[in-house]
């Protein structure tokens, strides 16, 4: 934990002593968001990122714009995740456009939309070829898919056999309940039964 702490105000001071004065309130609500998401702390995440969208730089407001739809996303509230991520999926930076396709892709596959999720892993890797992390999810993506699609076919072709042989199965189970009822006829005429006395 302690060498997190240095880590990160180390990042803070190189943050700080790159960028200019300007917007280095925006930048520190950022760092201070970022933080609070690996702390798992969502509600904190949430305020910084949102005082820090509205920023004069537009990096700034991407990234927190990106950092937002995470947090969101780390709630559960993907509706809220996807709406934040539309707005990056077309800028200029491309690590962030590929990072918010992927993040979509992500919303899509939590939401079993997994033809959808398929598709933003593509693009995904289309910006930023040497994602690793989007080619793996790609591929779970597609065999989800190809489950899913495998799964609705024999499912139909589950039903129609069986509504198919139906009355035919139907004949089979009653020539069968009325051959053990005639045999049980048959054994107590006999006396074949044992008998048992009945307390």
């Amino acid at each position: 934990m302690r060498r997190f702490l240095i880590c990160c105000i180390f990042a803070a001071s190189l943050f700080l002593l790159i960028s200019c004065n300007e917007g280095i309130s925006g930048r520190m609500e950022v760092l201070s968001g970022v933080v609070s998401w690996h702390n798992h702390k969502w509600r904190d995440s949430t305020a910084s990122f949102l005082n820090s969208t509205d920023s004069s730089d537009i990096s700034v407001s991407e990234y927190a714009l990106y950092g937002l739809a995470l947090s969101y996303s780390a709630q559960n509230e993907l509706a809220a995740a996807e709406d934040r991520l539309s707005g990056l999926l077309d800028i200029q930076d491309d690590k962030l456009r590929s990072a918010a396709w992927y993040q979509k892709g992500i919303c899509e596959y939590r939401k079993e939309n997994y033809r959808e999720a398929a598709s933003c892993f593509r693009n995904s890797l289309e910006i930023e070829p040497s994602r690793t992390d989007a080619k793996i999810n790609l591929e779970l993506a597609l065999a989800k898919d190809r489950d899913r699609t495998q799964e609705a076919t024999s499912g139909k072709k589950n039903v129609s056999a069986e509504s198919s042989n139906g009355g035919a199965g139907n004949a089979v189970f009653s020539f069968i309940r009325k051959r053990e009822e005639a045999r049980w006829k048959k054994s107590g005429e006999n006396g074949t039964l044992n008998s048992v006395p009945d307390y």
